[in-house]
């Protein structure tokens, strides 16, 4: 059957390993049903999980629902820039001053690329390194949503900031500085979004302290 691991596996046997291989047409009916989903919702693609930047561009221009994309690292958002893209968030908390750099030169010729942060250190390496270019930063907070039972952690270690009372020092320290501005705030749920849907021989995957 046609899209099933047997059919590719018989239709690439005599195909050298390794090599990528994407149906068009699979693709182009995920991209239809995600953007039915979303309805008046935006939906920002990942680049950890889509590696290839024509497949990008594929899906970002399917449909106005794909708006922007959630990148890897600062060098990684530097490589998307160059292959044309913008509106990139970064995924996770940056600290390296080389790529930071980079990334604040591309704010300054008017990228738009917001940087994740979730702690005060992160805002001190940024406010500086902002302050050093002459730029203003966006930023956006993440916040940890696993959820604590007794005994047991369900979810991802993602962020520290699991309370109101610890994000708030944070939101106001960059509301009153002058080189960073809030985005965002962003909440991953890893524990359900890594979790496949009616996984055959598993009830439910937890994660134990």
């Amino acid at each position: 059957m046609t899209g099933t691991y047997a059919y590719y596996k018989q239709l690439f046997k005599d195909v050298p390993k390794p090599f990528a291989f994407v149906d068009l047409d699979m693709l182009d009916a995920n991209i239809k049903a995600i953007a039915k989903e979303a309805g008046r919702k935006k939906v920002r693609v990942a680049s950890k999980s889509v590696r290839c930047p024509e497949v990008l561009r594929r899906i970002l221009a399917a449909d106005d629902v794909y708006q922007g994309i959630m990148c890897y690292t600062a060098s990684e958002a530097a490589f998307l820039v160059r292959q044309g893209f913008d509106d990139l968030l970064l995924g996770y908390p940056q600290w390296h001053a080389e790529a930071l750099l980079e990334v604040f030169s591309l704010l300054r010729e008017g990228k738009t690329i917001t940087c994740m942060v979730d702690c005060m250190e992160h805002l001190d390496q940024i406010e500086g390194l902002a302050a050093e270019m002459q730029v203003v930063v966006p930023l956006c907070i993440d916040i940890d949503m696993s959820t604590d039972f007794p005994g047991l952690h369900f979810g991802v270690y993602r962020s520290p900031l699991t309370r109101w009372e610890q994000v708030r020092p944070l939101a106001e320290r960059i509301a009153m500085a002058k080189w960073l501005r809030l985005a965002g705030i962003m909440g991953y749920e890893a524990q359900i979004a890594g979790v496949g849907d009616q996984v055959p021989g598993h009830a439910a995957w937890f994660f134990y302290r």
